[in-house]
């Protein structure tokens, strides 16, 4: 399960939180995935769109582990850009980190180094940590 996090988070348990690029652990998903502090790991999503199935690979970094007493089963804390990137990608969007394939953004500016300024309801951009929450994410070792 792939959570948002930010700073002040209890769920972090005292570590700092991810940013950029970065995860934070539970105890047991960083032993499944027999994951370190500073190792990478891909994340696979796919989408459907225009009638095919569109397929990109996140690939992002352990920042840290939570201690088993702090974690509650197979999860990753993430920043919510990383998140709301995530979530634009399934939405068809072009996000450059994840491949060229999707809509052409909406301008040229970035908002930052993840996610492509595009017009949505504010709606959406707010529930994107929700819904990421709500979906669970395979995480495959780099």
């Amino acid at each position: 399960e792939l959570r948002a996090t930010a700073a002040r988070d209890p769920l972090l348990g005292g570590l700092a939180p991810p940013s950029g690029q970065t995860l934070v652990l539970s105890a047991e998903a960083a032993k499944r995935l027999q994951a370190r502090v500073g190792q990478a790991l891909t994340i696979p999503l796919a989408r459907e769109r225009e009638g095919r199935t569109e397929r990109a690979a996140v690939k992002v970094s352990v920042a840290g582990v939570l201690p088993l007493s702090a974690s509650d089963g197979y999860s990753a804390l993430a920043p919510i850009p990383l998140l709301e990137a995530i979530e634009s990608w399934r939405d068809g969007y072009t996000i450059l980190p994840f491949g060229d394939q999707g809509a052409d953004k909406a301008d040229d500016e970035q908002s930052d180094h993840m996610t492509e300024r595009h017009e949505r309801p504010p709606s959406r951009v707010a529930m994107a940590s929700e819904w990421c929450i709500a979906n669970t994410f395979p995480f495959l070792a780099a």
